[in-house]
C-alpha cells in the first residue's frame, strides 16, 4: 500500500511508545524500546529509550516508522534524529538505521554506529545514563535515492551488548515537494 506523505515527525511529548502507526518488534519478548520521561532533546523530558543494560548481548529490537510516500518529493529529502548514548565500559551496543521499499522483504543500511562511535558522552558506570543537554547529537541521513518511491519504511534497529542507555528523539522525515500548479480552465 502507499505510505503517508511526509513530513513525519515524532518528539514523544504527547504519545506512548510506539506512537500511533509506528511498530516495535521484540523477537525475544524481553526488554525493548520504551518511552523515557526523564530525558529528551531540545530541553524536553520525553524520548524513546533502549536500556542496553537490560538487553542481552546480541539482542535485536526494531522500532519502525509508518510507511512513507515520497513520490511527489524533489531530490531533497532527509531523515533527521537526535541520539544520546554513553558506553558502560567497553560494551559495543549498536544503532542501525535501515530502509525498505518492499514492505521489509529487503532492507538497506543507511546508518550504523556502535560503542565509542555511537557515544555522545563519556562512559557512564553508575545506574542509568541520563544525557545532559550537550550530550545529544543530531544525525542527518540523505534520502535523495528514495525520492519518487511510494512505499518507504525506516527502521531504527538496536543490537544490545549489556551496555548503557540510548535515547532517540525528534525523528523527522522531511522532503521538498514538487509544486502543483492550479490551472483554471
Amino acid at each position: 500500500s502507499t505510505g503517508i506523505v511526509s513530513p513525519i515527525y515524532e518528539d514523544y511529548i504527547l504519545t506512548a511508545l510506539p506512537p500511533a502507526n509506528w511498530f516495535v518488534t521484540n523477537a525475544d519478548d524481553g526488554y525493548t524500546w520504551s518511552r523515557a520521561t526523564t530525558a529528551g532533546a531540545l530541553g524536553t523530558s520525553k524520548s524513546a529509550l533502549m536500556n542496553f543494560y537490560n538487553s542481552p548481548a546480541g539482542n535485536v529490537d526494531e522500532m519502525y516508522l509508518p510507511t512513507t510516500d515520497l513520490t511527489m518529493s524533489t531530490s531533497q529529502a532527509s531523515l533527521d534524529f537526535y541520539v544520546a548514548y554513553a558506553t558502560y565500559q567497553t560494551e559495543q551496543d549498536k544503532l542501525e538505521v535501515k530502509v525498505s521499499t518492499d514492505c521489509g522483504a529487503t532492507k538497506t543500511q543507511l546508518f550504523y554506529a556502535g560503542g565509542d562511535d555511537l557515544a555522545t558522552g563519556p562512559a557512564y558506570t553508575a545506574d542509568v545514563f541520563y544525557p545532559a543537554a550537550d550530550e545529544w547529537e543530531t544525525k542527518t541521513i540523505d534520502l535523495s535515492a528514495f525520492t519518487g518511491a511510494d512505499n518507504v519504511t525506516f527502521y531504527f534497529r538496536n543490537i544490545g551488548y549489556w551496555g548503557q542507555a540510548m535515547y532517540l528523539d525528534n525523528i523527522n522525515v522531511s522532503a521538498n515537494f514538487i509544486p502543483i500548479n492550479n490551472i483554471d480552465a
